[in-house]
């Protein structure tokens, strides 16, 4: 019987189709929403007579509201409410429709499109589907009642807002049955304008700030404050306004100059310099057998970091500049500060012992040590990876171990890294954030061409993506300093300067602290420069033939560590041999080992080489060799002597 009955149906259906051509369907996909309700800013913008200011200074925690959404009456044209063409919307089939209508993208029924979707087959010919499309009616007429709430309800929080009362905007919320707006924290400038919405990064940044605001008004301890880096960021601190101090050895350090000159207060280390309620930070040759550290860690209103881990913390609230490498991280680094510091209002923290912050400063830039992955708590916006070669042999035991830390410092990067392109290694990092390479081969984003080097400096063209940016012409000599500029001419145009403006600020440059620092004496001269690695005392010593072609060059290097000295002794006795004189300073190994170390590898191996001490005897021997260029290197300043040696010439020029 059934089957007698479907047969005669589509029969009918099949003589009804020859009859009547069928007509294409509509694109529904365009329809325009029946229930639509108008933005929430642009009302208020209409009211902005009326705006009043907004406290966002805070942002207070509250139970999370539900999610409130405008309610719409939706179907689906391709799993149209009639589901079945012979019985329409029974009550069997409405689970089948809610799982179709879930599973597809919907769109709002207009009345202008009732009459083609009530079936796929015959749409609403002779009366038939009656009953389908009543509930189309009044599927319609219920969809025009809730953009009618929609609207009272937007109406009735921009009002309740305008009374500056967002407490009672939840409860408005809260009283409407039906979901209506989705609720978003928001917050305003100072001036009355319109909303803005918090992002997850601005509500970090606040929690940042907030968490800032609050450490800065308790005394800033530091567990050996002479460090480069941690002096660094003690003056920083005091820039910013933070109440600093702290300990170290009564040795004299270069570092306590500029500190001595904020005033900043430096103790001997002792335990009791320890006080509650402050926030101590522990350089990284600092360890928890330290009397201070055990100190620190046993008072329980005392809050430590380490060095980095503060430092990261630090730069949270700012757009940050993260520069590591092997190599001229300090003088990139200070290079990239000088130039942006023109244009910009900057902070900045300085491998040899500097750091500063403007009050109203947005940018900072930082020197990024790769020793012990400690660049990893940096999670800065932009990176810069000067070169790559093998280093701190104490820590990574294996080059595929040191690559797979600058791959993962640069994969946090937030916004662009750049990478030396001509570094050998550079194809070995799996950089999944966007990169920019610079060098001198032309794959790099970032090409120098047309070089002209002389005794006064270095000069050449810049292709900066496939475009010709200008001449640059730099008061720096050697191929590792244009390398040096060209990361810093990328950083600028990552930030908005244009050409000039970086030209100028590259020559506003003024050198790093013991980078190749110079200073002249009559017929002699003395050069200051951090160089450890072979690669950097080969390249210092270059540099420094190329600027004083016809003086006699006296390398005068300082090993700091045993590790080292061991793993690279062929390369350090090929680069020191290029030196007419080479003395080697004594030294006890940096690594914590109490024994002197064995600078035979060196001495047995390098001609015109001897041993130098902290004693009138070997100064007297320095000064014989005058006049000539002393070339100091070495990541320990030999003060004393050096200054002894100055003394002399200067006598000796009188």
């Amino acid at each position: 019987m059934f089957k007698k009955i479907a047969n005669l149906f589509f029969e009918e259906v099949e003589e009804e189709v020859k009859e009547k051509p069928q007509k294409e369907a509509p694109i529904v996909e365009k329809a325009e929403p029946i229930v639509k309700v108008e933005p929430i800013q642009k009302t208020f913008e209409k009211k902005k007579e009326k705006s009043i200011f907004i406290d966002t200074t805070k942002v207070v925690e509250k139970p999370k509201p539900k999610v409130i959404k405008e309610p719409t009456t939706e179907i689906d044209y391709e799993f149209t409410p009639i589901i079945s063409p012979i019985r329409g919307l029974k009550e069997s089939d409405k689970n089948t429709y809610q799982v179709n209508k879930s599973k597809k993208k919907t769109v709002p029924i207009t009345v202008s499109r009732l009459g083609t979707i009530i079936s796929p087959i015959y749409g609403l010919g002779k009366g038939k589907n009656k009953e389908t499309f009543e509930k189309l009616s009044q599927m319609q007429k219920e969809a025009d009642a809730a953009e009618d709430v929609v609207l009272e309800v937007n109406q009735a929080i921009i009002d309740k807002t305008l009374s500056q009362d967002l407490n009672k905007v939840e409860e408005v919320i809260e009283e409407v049955s039906e979901p209506v707006v989705e609720k978003t924290i928001l917050k305003t400038d100072k001036a009355p304008a319109e909303f803005t919405y918090l992002t997850l990064d601005d509500l970090i940044d606040k929690n940042s700030q907030d968490q800032n605001e609050t450490e800065k008004a308790k005394k800033h301890f530091f567990i050996g404050i002479k460090g480069t880096g941690m002096a660094a960021l003690a003056t920083l601190l005091d820039d910013a306004g933070y109440d600093v101090l702290g300990s170290d050895t009564e040795d004299f350090v270069f570092t306590q100059r500029d500190l001595s000159e904020k005033n900043i207060e430096m103790l001997p280390f002792d335990a009791n310099n320890i006080k509650d309620d402050m926030v101590v930070i522990i350089g990284n040759s600092f360890y928890d057998d330290h009397p201070e550290v055990i100190a620190a860690k046993n008072n329980d209103t005392v809050k430590t970091y380490t060095y980095h881990g503060y430092l990261g913390k630090f730069i949270e609230v700012y757009s940050s500049i993260a520069v590591s490498g092997s190599h001229g991280k300090t003088t990139t680094t200070s290079m990239i500060s000088d130039m942006l510091s023109l244009h910009l209002p900057m902070g900045h923290l300085i491998g040899d012992g500097r750091g500063a912050v403007a009050k109203d400063a947005e940018t900072i830039v930082i020197e990024a040590c790769e020793y012990k992955r400690h660049f990893i708590s940096y999670k800065a916006n932009y990176g810069v990876i000067t070169n790559l070669e093998w280093d701190h042999v104490d820590y990574y035991k294996t080059n595929k171990d040191y690559l797979k830390a600058f791959e993962e410092f640069a994969n946090q990067i937030k916004d662009t890294v750049l990478v030396f392109g001509d570094d050998k290694d550079s194809d070995k990092l799996n950089i999944e954030t966007n990169v920019l390479y610079y060098g001198e081969h032309e794959r790099n984003d970032i090409q120098a061409i047309n070089i002209e080097e002389s005794s006064k400096g270095t000069k050449f063209e810049v292709i900066y993506l496939n475009e010709n940016i200008g001449k640059f012409d730099i008061k720096l000599i050697g191929r590792h300093m244009m390398h040096n500029a060209l990361a810093a001419i990328g950083i600028g145009k990552l930030k908005g300067l244009t050409s000039e403006e970086i030209n100028e600020g590259l020559n506003y440059y003024g050198g790093a602290k013991r980078r190749f620092e110079v200073l002249e004496i009559g017929d002699s001269v003395v050069i200051d420069d951090y160089a450890h690695h072979p690669t950097e005392v080969l390249v210092t010593i270059k540099a420094a033939r190329v600027k004083y072609p016809n003086h006699k060059l006296v390398a005068v290097y300082h090993p700091d560590r045993i590790l080292r000295l061991e793993a690279f002794a062929d390369e350090f006795i090929s680069a020191l041999k290029l030196a007419d004189e080479v003395a080697i300073g004594s030294a006890v190994d940096s690594d914590g080992m109490t024994e002197a170390i064995d600078l035979s590898v060196l001495t047995n191996n390098i001609d015109r080489s001897f041993v130098v001490d902290d004693n009138q005897a070997s100064v007297s021997k320095l000064a014989r060799l005058s006049p000539a260029v002393y070339l100091f290197m070495g990541t320990k300043e030999m003060y004393s002597i050096k200054k002894q040696l100055i003394d002399y010439l200067k006598r000796i020029d009188i």
